[in-house]
Formats: structure tokens, C-alpha cells, sequence
């Protein structure tokens, strides 16, 4: 079915979270407005304040799309025109047992008319105290009218750039391991780090780092089989 214009405004005074690993998660504030319609274009306004304990944080979106749904109502991405920024300072993350928090991330989207879509995102995360970073610069070229939208998405020859993770602690991983004779810390070491990027139109280079690891790998798709 086609979208229906609308729009949604929403106000939240404060939402509070428990962190049973580490000091409570509030967002005060939270104003939101989303407006969207086939024809018209897609609205994106968000903004609120945050605190993990009595540290201050924010969190604020803003974009506008045109030309986002094609005549049948579904997401076009021959078409599609705009931008997204957003930046994150101050989030609690749940991750597993640990007291994980986004201290800053920036994230945005780049659909100018005819070109390729840029996607960025840079983000800079605490894991119990220990900082660790998570950088993605990513490209797709956009499909030809014949080309149906899951086939792209997921055709490798679609993307092109790169994503590094640096400094990801091992102690995450260890609840994945536990009745196996790997340990983390002393096989792998307290932190490890991965980049993988493209090289070729179905190929990619990996590489991962660690005290006890030093791994560097590239592969290609086969298009024959996938």
C-alpha cells in the first residue's frame, strides 16, 4: 500500500532507565516530529537531553528527504534525494553484562539527486571504563530501473568504502565462550580491533589485531553462486 501523508509530534518530560551495571540512563526533554506522505517529503526532527548519572549528554537528529517512495508506495532508491545528520553525546548502551555508554557518535546519510548515496557514521564508546572506537564510511552506487531493491541491497558490487572497530574489548565476547577451552584474555588479549574494506567490485580486504592476533585475509564473491 501506498504511505498516507501524516504527521506525528511526541513529547517526553523524562523516561528513566535502571542499570543494574552502572549508573541510571535518563532522556528529559524528547521532542520528535516526523512528517512523511508519498508525494511530499520525509521530515526527520529529533532532539532531547541525556544523563548517565549526573553527567550531561544530548541527542538530535534533523533530515529531509525527497522523492523516498516510488509510484507503488515502496522505498526508492533510483530516486530518493536528501540528507540525515545525527549525533549522539551520553547514551547508555545495553550491552551484555557490561557498563557500555555512546560518549559521542555522528552519524549521517548524503542522497544528493543522481549521485551516489554516502553513508558515515564515527562513534566513540566506553566498555567499563575503557574507550573504544567504531568508524564506517560507506557508498552505494544506486540501481538501474530494472534492478529490483533486495537484490541491490545485498549485491556486494552496490557498496563500496570501509568500517574500523578499534580497541573492542575481548570481555564481551567471553559469555560466547564459556564452556569451550578458549579464553579470551589470555588467546586473544584484552582488545581487539578489525578493519574490513573493499578492494574490487566483489572482493574485500580483512584484517584483525589483537596482542596474541595479527589476521589479514582478502576474499571475492563468486556472482555465480553468491
Amino acid at each position: 500500500p501506498c504511505p498516507s501523508a501524516g504527521r506525528a509530534r511526541a513529547t517526553i518530560a523524562t523516561a528513566t532507565i535502571a542499570n543494574a551495571a552502572g549508573p541510571a540512563f535518563a532522556v528529559e526533554g524528547l521532542k520528535a516530529k516526523l512528517a512523511v506522505s508519498q508525494k511530499g517529503p520525509l521530515e526527520i526532527q529529533l532532539s532531547a537531553n541525556t544523563k548517565i548519572g549526573d553527567k550531561p549528554g544530548a541527542i538530535s537528529a534533523n533530515g529531509t528527504f525527497t522523492n523516498i517512495f516510488n509510484t507503488v508506495g515502496a522505498f526508492d532508491p533510483i530516486a530518493v534525494n536528501g540528507s540525515l545528520s545525527a549525533q549522539v553525546d551520553g547514551v547508555l548502551l545495553p550491552l551484555l553484562e557490561a557498563s557500555a555508554e555512546i560518549t559521542q557518535a555522528k552519524f549521517s546519510i548524503d542522497a544528493a539527486a543522481a549521485k551516489p548515496i554516502d553513508v558515515q557514521a564515527n562513534i566513540a564508546i566506553s566498555v567499563n571504563g575503557q574507550p573504544a572506537t567504531i568508524a564506517a564510511k560507506l557508498q552505494a552506487v544506486r540501481p538501474n530501473s530494472k534492478d529490483p531493491i533486495a537484490t541491490w541491497a545485498k549485491d556486494p558490487r552496490t557498496w563500496a568504502g570501509s568500517v574500523q572497530a578499534q580497541n573492542i574489548p575481548t570481555s564481551l565476547f567471553e559469555k560466547f565462550t564459556k564452556g569451550t577451552p578458549i579464553n579470551m584474555a589470555r588467546d586473544v588479549g584484552p582488545t581487539i580491533s578489525l578493519q574490513a574494506a573493499t578492494n574490487s567490485g566483489t572482493g574485500f580486504d580483512l584484517s584483525l589485531t589483537s596482542a596474541k592476533i595479527q589476521l589479514q585475509s582478502a576474499a571475492a564473491i563468486d556472482m555465480s553462486t553468491g
